[in-house]
């Protein structure tokens, strides 16, 4: 886990809601992976209706992996080119704070990314379907959980806005 909290920060968490479901399975594995419908239809005695899962599957062996690499793919995109002036995660510089050095200061971090106006930049840190972001100020982390939820909703992946803590 990321560590960015550092004295005066905001934090803010946002959800996936059925993080499995929300990623599609693998093109190749699709094919593998469905049921028979024919029950459904007694109509239609003779023919065989399969229908096809094209989503991960508790209990495929790689379905946390796949789950995991659509989650950290869609936070990527969403994020953005950190060098872009208007984006809320961006950064000018990263500054070191190391034991030993003239300027050290035990309660910072080591490596920080600062924003040019001299605050520390904001982040997003992920664990599975949790994402905790951090800000320097209450209105940046609020503008940044908004951006992850509509970003998340852009991507077709459930924001769970019921269980989103608001910046405190």
């Amino acid at each position: 886990m990321v560590r960015w909290v550092v004295p005066g920060s905001w934090l803010a968490d946002n959800y996936y809601k059925e993080q499995f479901l929300n990623c599609p399975l693998h093109p190749d594995l699709q094919k593998y992976c469905g049921i028979d419908l024919s029950q459904l239809f007694p109509d239609l005695e003779s023919q065989l209706i399969i229908g096809r899962w094209t989503r991960n599957a508790m209990g495929l062996r790689t379905s946390p992996y796949n789950s995991m690499q659509g989650a950290l793919r869609a936070k990527h995109f969403i994020i953005g080119d950190p060098k872009e002036v208007n984006n809320l995660f961006a950064w000018d510089h990263i500054k070191l704070n190391v034991p030993g050095s003239k300027e050290y200061d035990p309660r910072l971090l080591w490596v920080m990314k600062v924003r040019k106006d001299g605050n520390l930049a904001s982040g997003v840190s992920q664990y599975i379907d949790n994402l905790r972001t951090m800000a320097s100020t209450k209105d940046l982390v609020w503008e940044s959980i908004s951006l992850l939820a509509t970003g998340l909703s852009y991507l077709g992946l459930q924001d769970a806005a019921r269980k989103r803590r608001d910046g405190n």
